[in-house]
């Protein structure tokens, strides 16, 4: 019986880590599905370089969810959370929510994030042009507008040795 007991727990420990270890390797090539590194150069329509200072992180998964971690700003923004979806061939659109907060932790402000990103089946890129609206915390007044570039390099999975 603790044989049983203790199979079942190693198989429910090893199962959910496989899938998750097979879904990260076999990231679509031809998409944004997987994880990102985000070089972010406001205010240029000139295509982004890794020499930016400016680096976030995103995720996009199979079924259209986009998740982003953002770093350094103040008022301090939320993870964000959105969605992605192909608008043509090699291309697709993003849009996502960060929510900001003040020290006290109360919600002061939200940014839209938008952006059109082109594949690059030579160099495994995304790039291309975003749009930000920083908005009261209930997203309908805007308060102030950005807009930039972005490259995103795919994160590789590392297996240890």
């Amino acid at each position: 019986m603790g044989t049983w007991r203790l199979s079942l727990l190693v198989s429910m420990l090893v199962g959910p880590m496989a899938v998750l270890f097979a879904s990260a390797s076999q990231a679509d090539e031809k998409s944004p599905v997987g994880s990102w590194f985000v070089y972010i150069c406001p205010g240029s329509s000139n295509p982004c370089t890794t020499d930016s200072p400016i680096i976030n992180l995103a995720s996009f998964t199979r079924d259209g969810i986009t998740m982003n971690a953002d770093f350094g700003a103040n008022p301090w923004p939320s993870p964000g959370i959105g969605l992605w979806g192909k608008t043509g061939p090699d291309q697709f659109a993003s849009t996502f929510v960060e929510l900001l907060s003040d020290a006290q932790g109360a919600v002061v402000g939200r940014y839209r994030v938008r952006g059109t990103l082109r594949y690059d089946q030579n160099s495994d890129t995304l790039a291309g042009p975003f749009q930000v609206d920083k908005t009261d915390p209930t997203g309908q007044h805007v308060i102030d507008h950005f807009e930039g570039t972005v490259l995103l390099t795919r994160i590789q999975l590392e297996p240890v040795q």
